[in-house]
């Protein structure tokens, strides 16, 4: 399953393809501290020109200001102020020998917060699915549910015998107004102890931290096969920022790729992305109905 960071490294490479101005990367040697082991700066390597008030980026997708890098030393000499930039999460944990981006045209940071804007919009279409098992009372009961459980989709009850078949239950009532802020299933009798219910129900998707690229797409609750769907968000929100448009103009002046690059319009194509994303989005969604019909049952009286 890819991770966030796998996503972001994706949209990141679809949105360069837009631009000539293609990204200068180097190398994090370590940090440089002080007396009292505070972080005053880094060290760099494998970096092409000397610098000056350079936005780096680190693994950790942190940006520092670089006020000037000389290829003599390989030391930056940076302000006091240096961290975490452009609202970027502070990261003190950065491996040695990881790779740097020198003025990053598509800051990760920024490109892992809308890709998580785009799978926190899906809870309106899609949803993750999970089961529990609960025992029979003889008497009208209310089944505690997880606090994850924002819908029920199925309820089975288990066949006593060796077969353990399962038999749908259609008289149930989702109650998620409880005065005690939990989430029960309330049920007609049964009459009998000790029979497995089956429970499927929607849950809420698990929306990841963007500072946490390691996060899996697993994690969501989503189905794999709709891990595609926050980078056609990302990249029609991206296109359209103001770094996007003067990227394009930019492109479009240099060399031997004008001419392939006139007509070139963000509005065209984020336009397009949209499209994907709709048609991709309402194939997820017809694959869950289908795998989770809606099954009838009568709600309970008061």
């Amino acid at each position: 399953m890819p991770t966030l960071g796998d996503l972001v490294e994706a949209v990141v490479s679809d949105l360069n393809q837009f631009t000539t101005n293609q990204e200068r990367t180097g190398t994090f040697v370590g940090w440089l501290v002080d007396d009292a082991l505070n972080k005053t700066g880094v060290q760099l390597a494998d970096i092409s020109s000397d610098l000056t008030n350079a936005r780096v980026e680190l693994a950790s997708g942190e940006l520092i200001h670089v006020t000037s890098y000389s290829l003599d030393g390989g030391t930056a000499t940076c302000p006091p102020w240096f961290r975490a930039q452009m609202g970027t999460p502070l990261n003190d944990e950065v491996d040695e020998n990881t790779r740097v981006v020198v003025n990053p045209q598509w800051p990760r940071y920024q490109v892992a917060k809308r890709l998580v804007d785009g799978i926190r919009a899906l809870n309106a279409d899609l949803f993750a699915v999970a089961e529990t098992e609960l025992t029979s009372q003889p008497l009208p009961s209310n089944y505690e549910l997880p606090s994850d459980c924002v819908g029920i989709l199925n309820v089975t009850i288990e066949e006593i015998g060796p077969s353990r078949r399962q038999w749908p239950f259609n008289q149930w009532t989702l109650d998620t107004k409880n005065t005690d802020g939990k989430t029960y299933l309330r049920m007609d009798p049964l009459g009998i102890a000790g029979r497995t219910v089956r429970v499927t129900y929607r849950k809420a998707i698990t929306v990841p931290d963007p500072a946490d690229l390691t996060s899996d797409w697993t994690d969501t609750g989503l189905p794999e096969s709709a891990a595609d769907l926050p980078g056609l968000w990302a990249k029609a929100v991206l296109i359209l920022s103001p770094e996007a448009a003067r990227s394009q103009q930019q492109a479009v002046e240099q060399g031997e790729r004008q001419r392939t690059l006139q007509g070139w319009s963000a509005s065209a194509v984020s336009r397009r992305w949209q499209e994907l994303y709709a048609t991709r989005l309402d194939v997820e969604r017809r694959k869950l109905r289908d795998l989770y019909p809606v099954h009838v049952h009568k709600e309970l009286n008061g």
